[in-house]
């Protein structure tokens, strides 16, 4: 994993399991899956993610269960991801990773947060389930990374009204009370 925003792209890959078949090897989780994802992309990176199959290509439960709970979320999610670039800085939050090769657990928490933009909107995705409200410390009024006010805030999959305030701390979310996937969260922010 790499600490902060490479200049140039890269692509790393990792497994949900071993790169073969061994039933005695522990399987990422699919928060765990998303947030690497979401992380890597953050940092100008592509992931490509081998998942792990029985020698006569079945998938054992683990991968069925990734590949049927990513589905969903890709499909909710993917505007913050696909065809993405990094923004000014990768992310915020209290959780620090260990740079370097095999370096790829982390316990994020929904305060841990990776940016990326596409076009003129910035898209800030949670590195956990939120609750309640989601601040933002690098979107605070009078922040070093962008003087425009903040115009509207979209949670992807959410059909409904996303209440917001800036103030000289935080971009403050209102997070509602039904998340449209889980493991994480993406907000589709607009600038004025």
């Amino acid at each position: 994993m790499l600490k902060g925003i490479n200049a140039l792209p890269w692509q790393t890959d990792t497994s949900n399991g071993d790169w073969f078949f061994n039933d005695r090897h522990p399987y990422k989780t699919t928060s765990q899956i998303v947030t690497m994802l979401a992380d890597i992309v953050s940092k100008n990176g592509n992931m490509l993610l081998n998942v792990v199959m029985y020698p006569d290509g079945s998938l054992p439960p683990e991968s069925e269960t990734l590949l049927a709970e990513l589905a969903p979320w890709m499909a909710v999610n993917a505007p913050a991801i696909h065809g993405t670039r990094p923004w000014k800085i990768f992310g915020e939050g209290p959780t620090e990773t260990a740079a370097g090769m095999f370096s790829e657990k982390a316990d994020y928490t929904p305060r841990d947060i990776r940016f990326t933009t596409k076009k003129d909107q910035l898209f800030a995705i949670t590195l956990g389930e939120p609750a309640g409200t989601v601040a933002i410390a690098a979107l605070a009024l009078g922040n070093p990374h962008e003087p425009r006010a903040v115009r509207a805030v979209r949670l992807l999959g959410h059909r409904g009204p996303i209440r917001f305030r800036q103030t000289g701390q935080a971009l403050v979310i209102d997070v509602p009370a039904t998340l449209p996937t889980r493991h994480a969260s993406a907000f589709r922010i607009d600038f004025a």
